[in-house]
């Protein structure tokens, strides 16, 4: 993914239109009620699609301080294939699927609209993700060309084009992008708005208060506030920057090696990703193709979001027992008495939380958490936002917003292609022949995938695509739809420290000074927690709140206990230091405890 470019000047006007009017649309039909869903989607990349070309630069040679001709003619065509829809709509949406003629100026604003996806895409997501849109998409047309099972009876380009364009629930105005039109934003938005709070640095200071007097203070430090912080974070790069540029160098300064503080900062900040009650935007995602309410969702991935950072937490204490280090300095310590009074900016996360309970809509409670986060920054001088604040925050929610709208859209054209060739069930069949129906293979099989797809791109689409391709495999094998849809999310989070290809530890090398790529295999170690985790909920249930409480505070008990046992042996240290026998000896005992 390309950096973002900053725009100054004349320039940066339509920028902040696109922005804010993005912003102001999504808010005022929060409020007054959404539009039919293709209308509202269609809106809604109208806004996020051109910004999208003016935002990301082409290439490396690309200005990175202006968009170039080409970058203003490519939003003017997203616009325009937008307003077509708008401006048809009415047509549009009395036409029948498959069987009404596609009109040659469908053809040619699907067209259009479609490769600018794939270039939007390969600037602001991934090149891997825009290949991969593309790869599908010619799957349509060489079907009938194929061998055995990839074999189906192909699309006309007309029909091609109508399955991306036009149809409702599918393509680039599907359920997916709905999801982006809807709740995405709105929480988008709200992560604007609540760290101008001054939340963020509430976190960092509560987690040294709390955690700094202890042995190896910056590392644990780390770990607590990107749990916290994670709550608010829509990405774990964006996690491991926000907080990394504190704890990285406080952890070198008490003796950590670089590689290790840039990988326990990596650890921590992908952990955010699986925290509720947020989870970035993965748990709206599945919600909306399980159709179970996000806050059991969110409830259920409480418990194994808590035993990753036990792992995390496991790992980085034993280490600084194993190398002796010390505590942070009293004097670098912030009084606990003076970090509590600002407890209050915890409000719009209360909030939040209440209104989910209540059974109020996501998006309903995301707005009046907006407007609480604004009251809690009033309370302070440093963070009170007027109206160039709150201006500032819906320009950045739009802007921040494009890149996910691309991804999602990108995501929902090939679980199109997935749907419509029966992709899917070939690639069930396929597992669970290659497997032998042997359940923990499965497994293996979707986590190597899931991790493969993972690669560069971001959490959400990764676990699209491998539940799409994976998730009725594991279904097929007795694997509930929550807990299949966890797995495959999880390991979609965990992709990011997954070496060769590990972005959080690649972005946290950067700020410790550390090769990157050592220090990406040091946190893949500390994150080892985390990919345990998902086998366990899959054969116990009960762990993500599917059986009787005394069963589920029994597993969670005994998964504690395998968590801590697998960190002493890959940290070589429990109450001393521990023999290769004996490491061995603690994961058989680990490993039978969790089966």
């Amino acid at each position: 993914m390309a950096d973002r470019r900053t725009i100054g000047g004349r320039e940066a006007l339509a920028v902040t239109v696109l922005a804010v009017g993005a912003s102001c649309f999504h808010i005022y039909t929060t409020w007054a009620g959404f539009l039919e869903p293709r209308l509202q989607r269609a809106v809604h990349l109208g806004f996020l699609l051109p910004l999208s070309f003016l935002l990301y630069p082409a290439t490396a040679r690309s200005p990175k301080a202006r968009p170039s001709v080409w970058d203003w003619l490519w939003a003017v065509l997203g616009l325009l294939s937008n307003l077509y829809i708008i401006w048809q709509q009415p047509r549009i949406i009395n036409r029948w699927e498959g069987s009404t003629e596609v009109l040659p100026g469908e053809v040619f604003w699907g067209t259009v609209i479609s490769l600018l996806i794939l270039e939007a895409t390969r600037r602001a997501v991934s090149p891997w993700l825009s290949g991969l849109v593309a790869l599908f998409l010619a799957y349509l047309f060489a079907g009938p060309w194929l061998p055995g099972i990839l074999q189906h009876k192909g699309f006309t380009f007309a029909r091609a084009v109508e399955l991306m364009y036009l149809y409702s629930e599918q393509g680039i105005y599907g359920s997916l992008t709905g999801i982006s039109a809807t709740v995405i934003f709105i929480f988008v938005l709200f992560g604007c708005f609540i760290v101008r709070t001054g939340l963020g640095q509430f976190f960092t200071d509560l987690a040294v208060a709390l955690a700094g007097r202890t042995r190896g203070g910056p590392a644990k430090v780390a770990v607590v506030s990107s749990a916290l912080y994670g709550t608010l974070s829509g990405s774990s790069v964006s996690n491991v920057y926000t907080t990394g540029s504190f704890s990285i160098p406080l952890m070198k300064q008490v003796g950590y090696r670089a590689q290790f503080a840039g990988a326990v900062e990596a650890a921590a900040g992908v952990g955010g990703m699986i925290m509720p009650p947020i989870m970035g935007v993965g748990a709206f995602v599945m919600a909306e193709m399980t159709a179970i309410p996000y806050w059991t969702i969110a409830k259920a991935a409480t418990l194994s979001a808590v035993l990753y950072y036990l792992g995390v937490f496991a790992m980085v204490h034993l280490e600084a027992v194993k190398t002796g280090l010390r505590p942070m300095d009293a004097s670098e310590l912030p009084p606990l008495r003076e970090v509590l009074p600002r407890i209050y900016l915890l409000s719009p996360i209360v909030l939040l939380v209440i209104l989910l309970v209540m059974g109020y809509t996501p998006v309903f409670s995301g707005m009046l958490a907006i407007v609480v986060s604004v009251a809690c920054a009033a309370f302070r001088p440093e963070t009170r936002m007027g109206p160039r604040g709150v201006w500032d925050a819906l320009r950045q929610g739009g802007c921040d917003a494009a890149m996910i709208a691309v991804a999602i859209t990108a995501a929902g054209m090939i679980v199109a292609v997935i749907a419509q060739t029966a992709l899917g069930l070939t690639f069930s069949s396929l597992f669970i022949s290659l497997s032998g129906g042997w359940l923990l293979l499965t497994l293996f099989m979707v986590m190597i995938v899931d991790s493969f797809l993972g690669t560069g791109i971001p959490t959400t689409p990764a676990y699209i695509l491998t539940v799409v391709v994976g998730g009725a495999a594991m279904m097929k094998l007795g694997v509930g739809l929550l807990p299949a849809h966890l797995f495959a999310f999880y390991f979609g989070v965990l992709a990011d420290v997954t070496p060769p290809v590990a972005i959080a530890a690649y972005a946290s090398a950067a700020i410790a000074g550390s090769e990157p790529m050592k220090t990406g295999f040091e946190a893949f170690k500390l994150a080892i927690g985390g990919f345990i985790v998902p086998f366990i909920f899959v054969y116990h249930p009960a762990l993500v709140l599917q059986g009787s409480w005394d069963e589920t505070l029994w597993i969670f008990t005994l998964a504690s206990g395998c968590i801590i046992l697998t960190s002493a042996a890959f940290t070589g240290w429990l109450l001393g230091p521990i023999s290769k026998l004996k490491r061995l000896a603690l994961l058989l005992v680990a490993g039978d405890r969790k089966s």
